[in-house]
């Protein structure tokens, strides 16, 4: 290397050094925001947890843009606050802008969709909106038996399997929500098919003593005692 070179070199080193420094810096910015908002509002502060909340959405948008995945990670966070304060359109409102930023940034196909999807499933079915609740999970089934076969490639996913161990597959866990759906509806016979599937799915992949599959069976246990209860006419 030509001693005229070095000065640019460190001058490099410098400015990603930097980098690097305001990265971590604006992620700790978030981080305590994101803290303080799960903090106030598991003690029942929504006025302060709100505050934080739309502070830690107007961090990311001006870190990262209006259309980056913090922000759509925000917007998650947010909802979870307006669900816990019964304001279920905004909730929905949230969950629909992520999930758009989502299938720009990562595809129509991606595992991020499907997290969104999730989201907005588990809405619809804590609503009773049956509707909506079945055209998402028709949407997320699909894709997420698509997933299913692909193998992983996400770094830090794979480095917490190492660590933890499998987590919960995730077709397992939509087959589970789309059993609940079922369930709530009193379609017995379809929630007992989608807890079934989901149960093979986790017993192969995560043993018989993994929570999940033990959820999985109490579930089904749940499911056939409100089948005898309502077919025996009680």
């Amino acid at each position: 290397m030509k001693a005229g070179h070095l000065p640019y070199l460190a001058l490099s080193v410098l400015l990603l050094g930097a980098a690097v420094f305001t990265t971590i810096a604006d992620r700790t910015v978030g981080m305590q925001l994101l803290q303080q908002a799960e903090s106030f509002r598991q003690r029942g502060q929504y006025d302060r947890a709100a505050e934080r909340y739309q502070a830690l959405l107007q961090d990311a948008r001006s870190q990262y843009g209006a259309d980056s995945a913090r922000v759509a990670d925000a917007l998650d966070c947010q909802a979870a606050l307006f669900m816990d304060e019964h304001k279920y359109s905004l909730a929905e409102g949230n969950y629909l802008q992520a999930r758009v930023i989502r299938e720009h940034l990562f595809g129509l196909e991606s595992m991020q969709t499907l997290e969104s999807l999730f989201k907005l499933g588990a809405l619809y079915t804590d609503r009773s909106n049956f509707g909506e609740a079945e055209t998402t999970y028709a949407r997320a089934l699909p894709l997420a038996e698509k997933l299913e076969k692909m193998p992983p490639s996400d770094p830090l996913k794979l480095l917490s399997e190492r660590v933890l161990g499998p987590g919960d597959p995730e077709l397992a866990r939509l087959l589970s929500d789309i059993g609940w759906m079922y369930g709530k509806q009193g379609n017995y016979v379809k929630s007992e098919q989608a807890y079934k599937r989901a149960l093979a799915i986790r017993q192969r992949a995560l043993g018989e003593k993994h929570p999940s599959t033990r959820k999985n069976l109490e579930d089904l246990e749940l499911l056939y005692s409100l089948e005898r209860k309502f077919s025996s006419g009680k």
